[in-house]
């Protein structure tokens, strides 16, 4: 017999079996932890070493030949020393992008469901032992090695995929929160596992933990509504299941559906002003996830009455309930007010601890509504001290945290929604093929990162919400390594890692040590860091140094979840970015550099894991090296000086073959996921845009951190000391579009004196330079175009409320 499965799988493989004529068992299995690099990979490792030794050539140049600026004044010099300073550390910058493209990855696509399936097929094959011989080929050669008696217990993937989604709020609204939890609910599952003769149902396998720091009434409703349109909607499914397998009996034999029977099988109904819905919408919701028939048939609940039905009474009254609890909760969304009696009333404060778990249905998951008692704290990162209480935080009525028994956590922020696949695509990379090829293990992946989507609203996403080049090229060539940091949301990670557990098995913590309430190292040693505002990150440095890895899954075109608000204004996408840089630069100081120098500092996996996470700590200095690119037109229109002193000749013959090949690697890593070019020129037309934002947070976590040496007001805290919710400036934005314009104007006379000049570098470079940066600046107008727009979008919705 031949049991095939493919190691390569399209979605939705299957365990294929057939007979062999040799009689021995060849097993080919689905390995979620196989990676190959992609075919470009050579030629960007190619074009690195070129753009590597040509930028050493080029800064060699530099600071050999073209300076000093001769009979300069000392503020010339200086100003030209001080921009060779940031061109080296622009040219590093560009090094280390690069070198998150040498190592592109290429994973599988596996779903959960291939994965149980081989893991049964594996464990019926065991089960032979009437089989004289069991012999496995050894991979990648001809050789048969008989493994009798020596095979491991496999694990039943469906038992230890138990999943627990996470959904911290601090007060976003309830038409994001309804998404959220509409995605928990859609997630596709896999085959239930039987534990002592009882099959698990939906309620073991996922939990929706639902973590309310603001502790609202209004969400604890929501989530008691949302639990009820699950119930209705399952059972309306179960109600369309039942009738198309009466119509096909009733189809097989017409004489047996007679009196009430024709009723329930096909026939109409006496009170057809009752029935909200016709028999072909009907199956038409029973077909979809609930996230799916929210969007596609929300109308339903505001013309019930005006609906025709003919259909069977059943289906009927289970989609009149369903809509009903529908309305409700559409009313509760739109006006945040209490359904009760029809009179609207406010709502109440939760009380900090409480905890609703509803668990009425075996066939539907989990869901838990929880405020914890220290809501805010740490004030550094409550998000992840919401995460952690979760995890840790063990309920004295039955012994066990919010999450269950879940082996995995999956991070779903409230303004996000997963889709239906989301489960299904994630799960399997925390898992491994074992080494004798006959069954699965844990692997060595802490947690499996996606890319954070958005929806195309046509306008070409001028604020760079999508994030192309970090999510479709950089963390693509991260995950060759297995170091693609963390972004938090759409996340899933193993309850193992991040409890203390290091790669290879061994446990920093005492089995259950963790879940001591108020442990004084959680958050510090084990959980999602909370000392810093950036907890995805420095959470997946920390586990790095324990010897895990991380997995990445991305194709090209696949949804895995959808922002459902992202930021629409330059303020608020400003103010996004500025939180972040703060938080590596904050990192940076707390851990400094030499955790990653040390040899000695962990189990780092490999040197590219110290490689990647240097840039991942260093990266905002790059906004110093693009400031001071920007403002050299601006310098010289103005000032009259420019930082060279050299012939343009030299410049093309230095400059220009490096500059050529800085864009090639990026250029070509855009086709590893068919990435929109057009998308990735926007980002780094928004990076140099807001460059200033890098430069904002470095000056004032160096201020904050010299506010704590010289008063010790936070001691052992410094980041304490950065406000990081402060308003980041926006001024610096329309300043440098006003600064080049002037650069621009001044232009006719820089040309007319290059006309009159020996070909001296300086006029003409500033020249085109002056051109070069000015047609970027023009790229900027979407941005205030946006804000303006949304500024008038907002004022009529104020008008239209007060009205």
């Amino acid at each position: 017999m031949v049991l095939d499965v493919p190691k390569q799988p399209k979605r939705g493989a299957a365990v294929v079996a057939a007979a062999s004529s040799t009689g021995k068992l060849e097993i080919r299995a689905p390995d979620p932890a196989q990676v190959t690099m992609h075919p470009t990979a050579i030629v960007i490792r190619a074009i690195f070493a070129c753009n590597l030794v040509l930028g050493a050539r080029y800064l060699v140049w530099r600071c050999t030949k073209s300076l000093p600026l001769e009979g300069a004044s000392p503020v010339a010099t200086g100003y030209a020393y001080l921009y060779l300073i940031c061109e080296v550390i622009l040219v590093v910058s560009i090094w280390m992008s690069h070198c998150t493209r040498l190592l592109p990855a290429v994973r599988p696509v596996i779903r959960v469901d291939d994965l149980v399936a081989a893991a049964k097929a594996l464990a019926d094959w065991r089960k032979q032992t009437a089989a004289p011989k069991l012999e496995t080929r050894l991979p990648g050669s001809g050789c048969f090695v008989n493994t009798s008696g020596m095979l491991p217990t496999p694990i039943d993937i469906a038992e230890e995929a138990r999943v627990a989604i996470l959904v911290p709020t601090a007060g976003e609204g309830l038409p994001m929160l309804l998404h959220a939890l509409l995605g928990c609910f859609s997630q596709k599952l896999w085959e239930p596992p039987t534990i002592d003769g009882v099959t698990l149902g939906e309620r073991e396998q996922l939990r929706i933990v639902v973590l309310d720091e603001r502790r609202r009434g209004e969400l604890l409703q929501l989530c008691t509504l949302m639990y009820a349109l699950a119930r209705h909607f399952r059972e309306a499914q179960r109600a369309v299941q039942q009738h198309l397998a009466a119509a096909k009996i009733q189809q097989l034999a017409p004489a047996y559906t007679v009196g009430a029977g024709a009723d329930e099988a096909g026939g109409s109904t006496d009170n057809e002003e009752d029935m909200p819905i016709d028999m072909k919408t009907a199956r038409a919701m029973a077909a979809c996830c609930l996230l799916d028939v929210w969007d596609k048939f929300a109308m339903l609940t505001t013309d019930m009455p005006n609906k025709n039905y003919s259909g069977p009474t059943a289906v009927g009254r289970a989609f009149k309930a369903f809509l009903t609890t529908m309305a409700d909760v559409q009313q509760l969304v739109a006006s945040a007010s209490p359904i009760v009696g029809g009179d609207t009333v406010s709502f109440e404060k939760v009380e900090p601890g409480h905890v609703s778990e509803f668990l009425e249905r075996g066939d539907l998951p989990a869901l838990v509504y929880h405020t914890r008692e220290n809501a805010g704290q740490p004030t550094i990162s409550p998000k992840a001290g919401n995460l952690n209480a979760a995890i840790y935080d063990l309920r004295p009525d039955t012994g066990l945290p919010l999450i269950g028994e879940a082996k995995a956590v999956l991070v779903n922020d409230a303004r996000h929604y997963l889709l239906p696949n989301f489960l299904q695509r994630t799960m399997p990379y925390l898992f491994e093929l074992a080494p004798d090829g006959m069954s699965y293990q844990w692997g060595k992946v802490c947690f499996v990162q996606t890319p954070q989507r958005f929806k195309d609203d046509g306008i070409g996403d001028p604020l760079a919400n999508w994030g192309t080049v970090k999510f479709n090229i950089t963390n693509i060539g991260k995950d060759g390594a297995g170091a693609v940091t963390s972004c938090g949301q759409g996340s899933v990670w193993r309850v193992d890692a991040l409890s203390g557990m290091r790669a290879d098995g061994a446990r920093l913590l005492r089995r259950g040590e963790a879940y001591k309430r108020d442990h004084p190292r959680r958050g510090l040693d084990f959980g999602f860091r909370s000392d810093t505002p950036i907890e995805d990150m420095v959470t997946s440095l920390e586990l790095f140094k324990l010897g895990w890895k991380s997995a990445y899954v991305l194709e090209p075109d696949e949804f895995l979840s959808l922002c459902s608000q992202a930021p629409d204004t330059v303020q608020w996408r400003l103010r996004q970015i500025y939180r972040w840089h703060v938080g590596g630069v904050v990192t940076l100081f707390q851990r400094g550099l030499w955790f990653l120098l040390d040899p000695n500092s962990g189990m780092w996996p490999n040197l590219w894991h110290r490689v990647f996470l240097f840039n991942s700590l260093m990266y905002y200095f790059r906004g110093f090296g693009a400031l001071a690119v920007m403002t050299v037109p601006v310098v010289y229109s103005i000032f009259g000086i420019f930082p060279y002193e050299t012939h343009w000749p030299e410049v093309v013959y230095y400059l220009a073959p490096y500059v050529m090949t800085c864009g090639l690697a990026t250029a070509i890593a855009s086709e590893w996921k068919k990435t929109d070019r057009k998308r990735v020129f926007t980002e780094m037309q928004f990076f140099a845009a807001s460059a200033f934002v890098e430069v904002f947070s470095i000056v004032q976590t160096i201020i904050g951190e010299v506010q704590k040496r010289l008063t010790f007001a936070c001691e052992k805290k410094p980041v304490a000391c950065v406000n990081w919710h402060s308003p980041c400036p926006c001024w610096p934005l329309p300043a440098t579009f006003a600064l080049e314009a002037v650069a621009m104007l001044s232009l006719p006379n820089v040309l007319s004196q290059c006309c009159q000049s020996n070909c001296r570098v300086d006029q003409p470079l500033s020249s085109v330079s002056s051109v070069l940066r000015s047609t970027v600046c023009t790229e900027w107008a979407p941005l205030y175009a946006i804000t303006a727009y949304n500024t008038h979008k907002a004022a009529r919705a104020a008008k239209a409320g007060e009205a």
